[in-house]
Parts: C-alpha cells; sequence; structure tokens
C-alpha cells in the first residue's frame, strides 16, 4: 500500500482550492488513488506505477500541495464538512460533487486524525459550498417531461432509506451495460461516470455513519440515474459533435494502464483515479462476479486516456 502522505496531500489541496474550486478533481484524485491502491490487492508494479502517477500530478500542480502552516487545531474535524453538505446533499447539482468531496474528505479525516488544521478544514468546508449550483447543463438525450431544470420525483423509490451497499452497488453497475453507447463528452463518459462516484459517496457516508446525509442524497442520485436511463439506448448522429469514447485495452489493476501519458488530458480532470477507484469499491460490495464482469467491460470506456470530456 502506498503512504499516508497522500491522505494529507489530498485533504491540503482540497482545501487549497477554496479560490479555484474546479481544482478539487486533482486534490480528490490522489485521495482516490491512495484508496484505490490501500483497498485492492495490486501487484507491486501495479502500485508501483500508480503512485508514480500520483507524484507527477502532484508535481504538476504545486501550488495546490503547499503544506498549511501547523498553528490552529479543530477540535471537530467532522462538523464544518458535514454542516457544508447539508445546505445541498438532496438537490440535483452539476454531477454530485458537494457529496462526492465531502465524502472524501470525511473517510480521509477520519483515517488521518492527525490532520486537524481549523483553516484547511474551514477551506475545504467552502470547496463543499460551492457545489451546490443547478443541474448540469449537458445531456445526451432527454426526453419529453425530463428537463433537467424542471425535473423532480414525488418520492425515491429505487434508492430508498438505508439501501444497503451491497443493494446499491448491484443497482448501479447494472446499469453500465445498458448503455449501449458511450461519447467523450459531457452527457455521456461524465455522467455515467459520475453514476459511480455519487452512488460510492453515499455508501461511503452511511459507512462513516452520516446515514442521514446519505439517505438525503439520494434523492439527487435518483433523478440523476432515472434522467440518464433515456440515453441508454440512444446513438449520436456521425454529423454530430459527439465522439465515440475508445474501449481501453487495459484495465487499472494491470501495471501497464499507468504506464500510459495521462499529462495531456491532466489525467482526464483526475477522473481516472476517482472513476476508477469508486468503481473497484462497487465491484467490492455487489458479491455478483458474473455482474462485475459484464460491468467492467463497459467501464473500460470511461476510462481510457486523452479522451478529456468536452462540454460543448
Amino acid at each position: 500500500m502506498i503512504s499516508e502522505e497522500f491522505l494529507d496531500k489530498g485533504l491540503t489541496a482540497l482545501g487549497r482550492c477554496c479560490h479555484a474550486p474546479w481544482d478539487a478533481h486533482f486534490a480528490a484524485a490522489v485521495l482516490a488513488g491512495f484508496y484505490f491502491s490501500s483497498n485492492n490487492c495490486l501487484s507491486a508494479d501495479t502500485e508501483r506505477n500508480l503512485e508514480a502517477q500520483l507524484r507527477l500530478l502532484i508535481r504538476t500542480k504545486p501550488a495546490l500541495f503547499e503544506p498549511y502552516a501547523r498553528n490552529g487545531r479543530v477540535a471537530d474535524a467532522f462538523g464544518p464538512v458535514v454542516e457544508a453538505l447539508e445546505t445541498s446533499v438532496d438537490k440535483l447539482s452539476e454531477l454530485g460533487h458537494n457529496c462526492i468531496f465531502s465524502a472524501y474528505a470525511l473517510r480521509a479525516l477520519k483515517d488521518l486524525d492527525a490532520f486537524r488544521h481549523d483553516e484547511a478544514i474551514r477551506d475545504i468546508a467552502t470547496v463543499i459550498r460551492t457545489f451546490h449550483d443547478g443541474p448540469a447543463r449537458y445531456w445526451l438525450r432527454i426526453r419529453k417531461g425530463h428537463d433537467p431544470r424542471k425535473f423532480s420525483i414525488p418520492h425515491r423509490t429505487i434508492f430508498t432509506d438505508n439501501l444497503p451497499a451491497p443493494a446499491m452497488a448491484r443497482t448501479i453497475l447494472s446499469e453500465l451495460p445498458k448503455f449501449e453507447h458511450v461519447y467523450t463528452q459531457m452527457g455521456s463518459k461524465s455522467h455515467i461516470g459520475h453514476l459511480l462516484t455519487q452512488s460510492q459517496a453515499l455508501v461511503t457516508l452511511q459507512e462513516l455513519g452520516f446515514p442521514e446525509l446519505a439517505n438525503r442524497g439520494s434523492y439527487s442520485l435518483e433523478c440523476r440515474f432515472l434522467l440518464l436511463k433515456d440515453s441508454q439506448p440512444h446513438q449520436s448522429s456521425p454529423l454530430s459533435f459527439y465522439t465515440p469514447a475508445t474501449r481501453s485495452a487495459l484495465l487499472p489493476t494491470e501495471p501497464a494502464y499507468w504506464l500510459q501519458d495521462f499529462t495531456h488530458c491532466e489525467w482526464d480532470e483526475g477522473h481516472v483515479f476517482k472513476y476508477t477507484f469508486s468503481f473497484h469499491e462497487l465491484l467490492n460490495r455487489s458479491g455478483d462476479p458474473e455482474l462485475n464482469q459484464c460491468a467492467a467491460e463497459k467501464f473500460r470506456y470511461l476510462i481510457s486516456p486523452n479522451e478529456r470530456s468536452k462540454s460543448t
């Protein structure tokens, strides 16, 4: 397993993003890389190559990973993060980043109890509050009555209160093979990938002892889940700007995957780490090897390097 220093670096960078919130993807990527390594039995070669990619990412963003001054210690490290998430966890926000980044932060704060820097934790809470904006603007296909700006459901029927983690995992993984076509742009690759990250974040919140937050957040996930169902059979016109995603010949559990050049797309804004981490967290909880294998085939289309998602 790679060093816990990556927890410290990831939390530090997450706080440093309070003035550039979108850079939080790179902070989260470092945390995701650490947890992917620690929670899966990777070969020594895979772990070494993964760590090299994390260190390269950190070197390319030195200002993000500049340590905070070692003064001002907060007694309750969770409090500010939880309070920030409570304001928006049940809203259909842009890709669910408020929930995702909060779950990453809370998990790392629990596992690295020594990280109690007051200013850093306040800044992390500020980042989370930033991601409370409206629904994602770009969808591959929306049928009549499913405008994401107005979409709502009277109550949840799929992701019910206190849904066990294995059931959550199987529900999400069962959807992946149903997407007949995956495109590199927002509305396709990004939205499908964030089904993985948002659902896994809710599982994390529940497992950390925040079931009320997880239950409230399930409303946002179910809205996204239902909206995305519209695009599962959709095939874009060859004249559209949508570009089919490439099937990755390699999986992140293979050493050669992490020898590829990810710098051009900036690790797909960190998502090669985050999608990988969330996907394997769900795999580890599903209890269904056949389903896992089917889902892994479609997952290959989410992790090809240098296919950075485009919004327009």
